[in-house]
């Protein structure tokens, strides 16, 4: 029974495969999921970015609050100390 199923499958697919329309569209659909996909990836990323910024901030504020050299806490949070200037004042 198994196997009947699969032949069933297999066949239908095979079917779908020379009709040019299904095809097309099933290549469309794709591409759609790809960018869909391609877009929360980025998105997640951008917010990861974001959630670490704001880390980093929060980081060279105490830093900054135990009197530690701008130079120091630049190292210590990857900001330039050009940032951490701008974060002082």
């Amino acid at each position: 029974m198994e196997k009947e199923a699969k032949d069933k499958l297999v066949e239908k697919v095979d079917n779908y495969s020379k009709n040019k329309k299904m095809v097309k569209l099933y290549s469309k659909y794709t591409r759609q999921e790809l960018e869909h996909n391609t877009l929360i990836r980025e998105a997640e990323i951008r917010g990861i970015n974001q959630g670490i910024d704001k880390r980093n901030v929060e980081i060279a504020k105490n830093l900054l609050n135990m009197n530690m050299s701008l130079e120091d806490i630049s190292t210590a949070t990857g900001l330039s100390i050009e940032e951490v200037k701008e974060i002082q004042n």
